[in-house]
């Protein structure tokens, strides 16, 4: 038989120099340090002969011995245990380790890290074994290379067919209610969007839902009161001291039950931001200080953006996969992550989910997801807060409910003639009621406001609700919302309407019900105001049907119903 040349196997595999990949080795090392358990897919089968660095596989023994004593994977347990063994100088020292958890890209990438280590490995190995047997005889050199092939095996390609999917049928799953932290508008163990564009009070919000949850104190629009308990803030835009805290404590929060979440301290580095593909671990534990203290119930994180570190927030696959662990920790921790994003200048021809910035992935991850934009039919006025919504853009788990109204002042703004209009366009000028369910709601005129602000200063800004049932669309918000260069002028757009509302009520035969024509309006993204001139431009007559019927809108050219 004869030898079986070089030039017969691969050129990546008699190519002079060792093969390796120092990233990688580092890759995996600090995914399974900043997860903090060992793998448990193929990567699991990674042996420390599959590293070439002899600091990298010091540290490999030292997380399996660690692992293996019961103890927590992290930087601490793993400096520890290579200076018990004195592996510690050889590892690297802690600037190695340090190292490791800096420069890993992604801490869910350990698998793909592994796969390139078992190859380089197997690459070595054929290597040593073609040198080592050029001129043995043929049969141990095959010998050589078939016990190369048992001993790495690639985590790639057939290995992935290896494993078992993991199957139950659906008679076995127990049911269960969708848990709420308020109810039909939060899902509790999901992950809810807050999107808007800027000054329309979304940390304003946010620090009255953690006021509420700090306190157990009702919900604005009378479903219940707010599950007491613990929150933990994410928000890197605004000051703890000056703004958080004073918008925390107007809103009359309990300070002692709301953790703010500054910064993310590695041992010899600087503070950095808390990253969502590295530090969920991190974010973990953080939940268990709370505990401490109260049941957590709430995270925001605000804005999204600003901790999804090296992950493109434009790139649906990225993003998913940042999000995906997040969804699982709030569903096992029991607690309701609000995620709050801004809105891009423009999106002609799109849904009004679409506006959120960055990938479609973000608003389809998000099981229940608001809009706070101001009030397209509002007139302003000198001198007295605007008026803003509070309206949904997507809700999987609830039947649509209405939106909500709010202004952001320091003294109650009152709302007054805020009231519904009939099918004539009139507003009611009758004030609001104290309506039962609502003490302690904190919505304009409210006999019985949230207890005081602590600030010295003389009332500082907080929400003020007004339980006036709120029917625009997030769409009607958004279309009144865009600006000139976006919609054309004021002029051109009555004049759309116009002939939209010709065409509408042609298609009916020049007549028909106020409400069909309303509905229609909402879904084409005109606003309540819009039409109403545009009703009176075209002269359009609103009739009441006998016998109790409803109202009904016809051109003047229509013949009388």
């Amino acid at each position: 038989m004869n030898a079986i040349p070089p030039s017969r196997l691969p050129a990546s595999v008699v190519d002079d120099g060792p093969s390796r990949d120092e990233m990688a080795e580092r890759g995996f090392l600090g995914s399974v340090l900043l997860t903090g358990t060992l793998p448990t897919d193929e990567s699991a089968n990674l042996t420390a002969d599959d590293f070439f660095s002899d600091r990298n596989t010091a540290v490999f023994e030292s997380l399996h011995r660690v692992a293996a004593a019961g103890r927590k994977i992290d930087l601490v347990t793993v400096a520890d245990d290579l200076a018990r063994a004195n592996r510690l100088e050889a590892a690297g020292g802690l600037l190695h380790l340090d190292t490791l958890l800096q420069e890993t890209p992604h801490a869910g990438h350990g698998r793909d890290y592994a796969a390139i280590l078992r190859e380089h490995a197997r690459r070595r190995a054929v290597r040593y074994a073609v040198r080592e047997g050029a001129n043995d005889d043929p049969d141990a050199l095959a010998a050589a290379l078939a016990e190369v092939a048992e001993r790495f095996p690639p985590l790639t390609g057939p290995a992935d067919r290896q494993g078992e999917l993991t199957l139950r049928m659906l008679c076995d799953v127990p049911r269960r209610p969708v848990r709420w932290l308020w109810p039909e508008r939060l899902a509790v163990g999901k992950l809810n969007l807050l999107a808007g564009e800027p000054d329309r009070g979304k940390s304003f919000l946010t620090c009255d839902l953690a006021a509420r949850v700090t306190r157990g104190l009702p919900w604005p629009d009378g479903r219940g009161h707010a599950p007491a308990g613990t929150a933990l803030m994410l928000n890197a835009e605004d000051a703890a001291d000056d703004t958080l805290g004073p918008r925390f404590d107007a809103a009359g929060g309990d300070p002692a039950r709301l953790a703010v979440l500054e910064a993310v301290k590695d041992p010899g580095r600087p503070e950095r931001c808390f990253d969502l593909s590295r530090d969920l671990p991190r974010l973990d534990a953080a939940l268990d200080r709370l505990a401490e203290i109260a049941p957590p119930r709430l995270v925001v994180i605000d804005p999204l953006g600003a901790y999804m570190g090296g992950s493109d927030s434009y790139k649906d696959a990225e993003v998913r996969g940042l999000l995906a662990p997040l969804a699982r920790l709030a569903e096992r921790r029991d607690v309701a992550v609000v995620l709050v994003c801004h809105l891009n200048k423009g999106n002609h021809g799109g849904t009004p989910l679409s506006r959120i910035t960055g990938s479609g992935g973000i608003g389809a991850a998000a099981r229940c997801a608001w809009l706070a934009g101001s009030d397209p039919d509002e007139t302003p006025e000198l001198g007295r807060p605007p008026r803003r919504l509070l309206v949904s853009l997507k809700n999987n788990l609830a039947a649509a409910v209405g939106g909500l109204a709010y202004r952001i002042s320091g003294d109650d703004p009152g709302f007054g003639g805020g009231g519904r209009s009939d099918e004539g366009g009139v507003l009611s000028d009758e004030p609001f009621p104290d309506p039962p369910g609502f003490e302690g709601a904190n919505f304009a005129g409210s006999s019985s406001p949230l207890p005081p602000a602590s600030s010295p200063d003389a009332a500082p800004p907080r929400v003020w609700w007004d339980p006036t049932p709120v029917e625009t669309t997030a769409a009607a918000v958004l279309s009144a919302a865009a600006g000139p260069n976006d919609r054309g002028s004021t002029e051109d757009e009555d004049a759309r309407c116009e002939t939209w509302l010709r065409a509408e009520l042609m298609s009916h035969g020049g007549t028909a019900p106020s409400k069909t024509v309303t509905d229609a309006a909402c879904e084409a993204g005109i606003t309540e105001n819009r039409l109403r001139r545009a009703r009176k431009a075209l002269d359009v007559r609103a009739t009441k049907r006998a016998f109790g019927g409803g109202w009904e809108l016809s051109l003047p050219d229509a013949g009388e119903p």
